[in-house]
């Protein structure tokens, strides 16, 4: 039995580079762009997640980038946003779960887009 996946389309996220600022105490915190980020994709994943229940065992994701132009990215750097957007958005019940995790590029699309794919355990791809 092959298990079902559901496909979720983010915007495109900011880069881990662009995600913190530093506290005049000297800590960290996150820019205010990251958290509206990460605020808006929880909100289009629990919509789009619905009413089945938190994920609690290994959960492969498959993450495939349209970055918003044709500049040189690392893949990496947009990962953590999406996959903590994942766990707010009540899919898994924490990231470290997300195993394996692939990242993909795709086109090029205007204003960016990512299109994540979770493989639900339990369910029959229909």
């Amino acid at each position: 039995m092959t298990s079902a996946s559901l496909k979720i389309t983010l915007p495109y996220p900011p880069s881990v580079n662009n995600m913190y600022r530093r506290t005049h105490w000297g800590g960290t915190a996150l820019t205010d762009r990251a958290q509206r980020y990460k605020h808006s994709a929880a909100v289009i994943v629990m919509a789009e997640w619905g009413s089945r229940r938190t994920i609690t065992g290994p959960v492969r994701v498959v993450i495939t980038l349209h970055p918003p132009d044709r500049r040189r990215r690392d893949v990496d750097n947009t990962s953590k946003m999406i996959c903590d957007a994942l766990e707010r958005g009540g899919v898994v019940a924490n990231d470290s779960q997300i195993a394996p995790l692939v990242i993909d590029r795709g086109e090029p699309c205007k204003d960016g887009m990512v299109v994540v794919e979770i493989g639900i355990p339990g369910e029959a791809a229909g």
